[in-house]
């Protein structure tokens, strides 16, 4: 390359000056295109709740600390986070009797809740408000 450059002119020396940095120009937006995709899918899957509001067909596809709550004869429903009546979460393992569609919610009005939690219509359980 030294020996190229030496029995160069100043205009093609230029030239060659102008197209580098053009094309590491280039290069550095595409490297910064791809930091910004990798930074984006990171707070996507890394940052946002896994399993909060996802479908589920028992306890055991939403983990420990949260359970599967179906409505009245259903078979499917959502993971929540599994609290006490104080609202403090609670790492309970899977129940292997959640594989079963549930019959029978566990409050009809607000009143069967306790303090903090309301009965939410659809699926028939006390939610933290």
């Amino acid at each position: 390359m030294i020996f190229l450059i030496k029995f160069m002119n100043e205009f093609d020396m230029q030239y060659i000056l102008n197209n580098y940095l053009l094309i590491a120009g280039r290069e550095t937006e595409e490297v910064m295109e791809r930091r910004f995709l990798v930074v984006l899918l990171f707070v996507v899957f890394a940052c946002l709740p896994v399993y909060a509001w996802s479908d589920c067909f028992s306890d055991f596809d939403c983990g420990i600390g949260y359970r599967c709550v179906k409505a009245p004869y259903k078979t499917y429903g959502v993971c929540m986070k599994s609290v006490d009546e104080f609202g403090v979460q609670q790492y309970d393992l899977p129940r292997t009797d959640s594989i079963n569609p549930r019959y029978e919610g566990d409050c009809d009005f607000d009143t069967d809740c306790p303090i903090g939690f309301y009965c939410h219509r659809k699926y028939k359980v006390c939610v933290k408000r």
